[in-house]
């Protein structure tokens, strides 16, 4: 009966090692992120477009054209680019070559989001479906009771 407990206590003491650090791969730690790993981190819109820094980093925009349909979409998101941040708004200018166009609050019944308590904004026009690069300014935009100026817009930046 002894020999079996000691082959009891043998195995649970070998199998702390293998839970522990079995994941691990020859000469990897398990160490803090280095500041080079850190600055290979890189936050990335989740649609895949445009960045636009509200100047603060608290707060990005992100634009994407779509060109088949003459749309462009602006989503109001958090500095890390995670979070979706609704805005009281109900349009959103953008000036372009002496033109200011308004894109609008875009209501999502699947988030809940409303015009007036929103996170997306759209334009429908001719012109963006054959500009695919452009320059300009959008805003100003108030979030969560800061008013940012308008920012610079280069697109695709």
């Amino acid at each position: 009966m002894k020999p079996a407990v000691n082959h009891l206590w043998l195995s649970g003491f070998l199998a702390v090692p293998l839970a522990t650090g079995g994941c691990s791969r020859p000469g990897q730690t398990s160490q803090a992120p280095t500041e080079a790993s850190a600055a290979a981190h890189q936050d990335q819109p989740p649609h895949g477009g445009t960045v636009i820094d509200l100047g603060t980093d608290a707060y990005h925009l992100e634009m994407l054209r779509d060109a088949e349909s003459g749309t462009l979409t602006v989503w109001v998101l958090d500095g890390e680019l995670e979070e979706f941040i609704r805005v009281a708004q109900p349009d959103l200018a953008l000036q372009v070559k002496g033109q200011t166009y308004e894109l609008q609050a875009v209501p999502n019944s699947a988030t809940g989001e409303t015009v007036g308590n929103t996170s997306q904004f759209e334009l429908h026009a001719d012109w963006i479906k054959s500009t695919p690069a452009f320059k300009g300014q959008i805003g100003p935009l108030t979030i969560r009771g800061t008013r940012y100026a308008p920012a610079v817009v280069n697109f695709p930046g």
